[in-house]
C-alpha cells in the first residue's frame, strides 16, 4: 500500500485512477512523492498481571508490527516488538494525518538497500502470541508420544517470543465476543495516514479446538518422508530451492490449502544458564541495550527455571536474526531468513519438483552466518539454524490453522 498526499493505493495501483502506475517498483514510486506503508501499531484487549509481571491477550500498549525480512515486498506484517506506554498514548493522541515520533518506527533500508520502510529482523513465524501446554505429543517422525515435545520447549522459547499467560474468564468473555482491535498505519515521512478500527467476525475457535483437532487427525499431515527428507540433519541439509513432498489430507477434516517453507538463522550466546538483571550470579556486566533480556519482565518463572539449569546452556541473547558474512567478519550480507511457498489446490496432496522463490536455507548456512550484529558487546559463540515445513487451512468459522513441523540445528 502507499500514498499519494493521504489517498491510499494498493499493490502499485492508483485507486483514484482509471489505470496503474507504469511501474510498481518501489523507488520509482517514491520518486514520485508517493510514501508508503513503514510500520503499524496494532492494539486490542488485554491485561497486565501479577503487578505487570506477565500479561494476557495482546500486549496492553499495544505492538509494533513491520515487514520481515524474509518478505521482499510489503505484502505481510511481522510482530517486531512490544510498545510502551508513552508510545502508546502519542498513538491515541495523535490525529489522522498527522506526524508521529520518528523514533517509534526508525528508518531501515531493505535487502537491495534501497528505503522502502521498516522492517523487522527480530521476529520469525514462530512467535508465540498465546501457547496452552500440549500434553502426549506424537514425535512427527517415529510416531511414539515423546514427553519432551509436551507444551513448549521452555529453554528455546525466549527472546523476542514473549511468554504469557492464559486470559482469565473476564478476558476471555471480551475474545469471544468479536473484540475491537484498533490499526494505525503509518507511512515512511512518519505520518499517521490510517486509523482503523475492525472486529473478528464469527466465533474465534479456542485453542483447545485447534488441539482438538490435532488429536482427532482433523488437520493435513506432512509424509514421515518429507519431513525426513527435509528436517533430518544428520546427513547435512545444504540450502535448497527445489522441493518435493506429500501429506496427508484428513478424511472428514480440513484439507490444506497452502504449503509453506520457513527457514531463519538466528544469533546468541551460550553460558552457564541464563543470566539476567535479577540473577546475583554474574555482576560484572551491565544488561543493558542488547545485552538485557526481555524474558526477566514478562516470564519471570521461566527465567528463574533456566537461570537454574546447570551446565552450559543455550539460549537466545540478541533476538536477532543474522545477517551473512562478507568472509572478512564483516556482517553486510543479508539478513538470513527466507519464506515461502504454494497455494495448493484442496484435492492435491502433493508437490514435485517446486521450484521455491527463494532459498530455503540450510546447515551449509550456518558457516557463513556473521556472529556479531553492531551493538553487541561481543562477538556471539552461537548461531542456529530453524527450518520448518507448515500446511494451512481452514477451520469452519474461517479461521486459519497452520499445522508445522520444524527442527533446529546449533552451531
Amino acid at each position: 500500500m502507499t500514498f499519494a498526499g493521504n489517498e491510499p493505493s494498493y499493490q502499485g495501483i492508483d485507486m483514484r485512477e482509471t489505470g496503474a502506475y507504469a511501474t510498481t517498483n518501489w523507488s520509482s514510486i517514491r520518486s514520485t512523492g508517493a510514501t508508503m506503508v513503514k510500520c503499524v501499531a496494532v492494539m486490542g484487549p488485554g491485561n497486565f498481571v501479577n503487578n505487570g509481571a506477565k500479561w494476557m491477550g495482546l500486549f496492553p500498549y499495544g505492538l509494533l508490527l513491520k515487514k520481515p525480512t524474509s518478505s521482499v515486498r510489503q505484502d505481510y506484517m511481522a510482530i517486531d516488538r512490544r510498545l510502551g506506554q508513552g508510545e502508546q498514548n502519542n498513538l491515541l493522541n495523535t490525529p489522522v494525518g498527522s506526524a508521529v515520533s520518528s523514533t517509534l518506527c526508525p528508518a531501515d533500508t531493505n535487502l537491495s538497500g534501497t528505503t522502502e520502510g521498516g522492517f523487522t529482523a527480530s521476529s520469525s513465524s514462530t512467535y508465540a502470541i498465546d501457547l496452552l501446554p500440549l500434553v502426549n505429543q506424537k514425535h512427527a517422525l517415529t510416531g511414539q508420544v515423546d514427553a519432551t515435545i509436551d507444551g513448549r520447549d521452555r529453554a528455546w522459547y525466549t527472546g523476542p517470543r514473549f511468554a504469557r499467560i492464559s486470559p482469565d474468564a473476564a478476558l476471555t468473555t471480551i475474545f469471544q465476543s468479536n473484540p475491537k482491535f484498533t490499526f494505525y498505519v503509518i507511512d515512511t515521512n512518519d505520518v499517521l495516514q490510517m486509523k482503523l478500527d475492525t472486529r473478528y467476525l464469527g466465533e474465534l475457535p479456542s485453542l483447545a479446538q485447534f488441539s482438538a483437532m490435532v488429536q482427532s487427525n482433523k488437520l493435513p499431515a506432512w509424509s514421515k518422508a518429507s519431513i525426513s527428507r527435509y528436517l533430518d540433519y544428520s546427513p547435512g541439509q545444504p540450502a535448497s530451492t527445489g522441493i518435493t513432498v506429500d501429506w496427508t489430507n484428513p478424511v472428514k477434516g480440513f484439507n490444506a490449502d497452502y504449503a509453506g517453507f520457513y527457514s531463519e538463522v538466528y544469533q546468541s550466546t551460550s553460558g552457564a544458564g541464563l543470566r539476567g538483571p535479577l540473577s546475583s550470579i554474574v555482576s560484572n556486566r551491565s544488561f543493558t541495550g542488547n545485552a538485557a533480556d526481555g524474558l526477566w519482565n514478562s516470564d519471570a518463572d521461566l527465567a528463574s527455571y533456566i537461570d537454574a539449569l546447570p551446565g552450559t546452556n543455550f539460549f537466545w541473547r540478541y533476538s536477532t536474526i543474522t545477517k551473512a558474512s562478507d568472509g572478512s567478519g564483516n556482517c553486510t550480507g543479508p539478513y538470513l531468513s527466507s519464506n515461502g511457498g504454494f497455494g495448493v489446490y484442496r484435492s492435491v496432496s502433493s508437490l514435485t519438483s517446486q521450484n521455491l522463490a527463494s532459498n530455503w536455507l540450510g546447515t551449509d548456512t550456518l558457516q557463513g552466518a556473521c556472529r556479531k550484529m553492531a551493538g553487541a558487546p561481543s562477538p556471539t559463540a552461537n548461531a542456529y539454524l530453524l527450518r520448518e515445513m507448515y500446511l494451512r487451512t481452514y477451520s469452519d468459522k474461517n479461521a486459519r490453522i497452520y499445522n508445522y513441523v520444524a527442527n533446529k540445528k546449533l552451531q
